[in-house]
This record gives structure tokens, C-alpha cells and sequence, in this order.
């Protein structure tokens, strides 16, 4: 999961590993940034935006989720809806230790 362009990076964090909490053994966090050299940093603006963002990415690369700063409940959702077990059974949190 990455995090883009947070305006306040701990407080943003702490919003996020809250709500992924029951998936913190299978999904990291990443936080990125914009160089601050604006000649350097319009690669990055045009791929990740200038706003606060987030952005899920699957194990194949592929872009899972993608929205604001707000959305982290939206991401939330996403791993209760995808992130599967051995059969392919919902992830529970409590069988893998992670609901502590």
C-alpha cells in the first residue's frame, strides 16, 4: 500500500495501520513523496498527483484500489472484500494473530 504526498505523514499513518490493522501481517505500508525540485518531481506528480493519496498495489502490480487521504475506510473495505485465506475463504484476522 502506498501512501502518497501525506500533508501530516504520522497522523496520516496512524490513520491507516488503524484501519488495516487486522491485515498488518500481509499488507505494508509505503510512504512517498515528490522531490521537493519541482524539474525532478513532474514524473512523480504525473503518475501519483500533487494530493494526498492512496494507492493499493496487488502482488502482480497491478493498481487494487486507488483514492484520497479520505478513502482510507474505502481501503479498509477493499481488503475485507479481497484479501483471502488458504481456500479462498475471507481472511480472518483472528486464525493469523494479526487482531490483537
Amino acid at each position: 500500500m502506498l501512501s502518497a504526498n501525506a500533508t501530516d505523514p504520522e497522523s496520516f499513518h496512524g490513520r491507516v495501520a488503524a484501519a488495516l490493522a487486522p491485515w498488518k501481517d500481509v499488507v505494508d505500508e509505503f510512504q512517498i513523496e515528490a522531490p521537493a525540485d519541482p524539474s525532478t518531481g513532474a514524473p512523480f506528480v504525473k503518475h501519483f498527483g500533487a494530493e494526498p493519496s492512496l494507492l493499493f498495489v496487488r502482488p502482480n502490480g497491478y493498481i487494487g484500489s486507488a483514492g484520497h487521504a479520505g478513502d482510507v475506510e474505502r481501503l479498509a473495505d477493499y481488503c475485507r472484500e479481497w484479501l483471502t485465506g488458504s481456500a479462498g475463504r475471507p481472511l480472518d484476522p483472528a486464525a493469523t494473530g494479526a487482531a490483537r
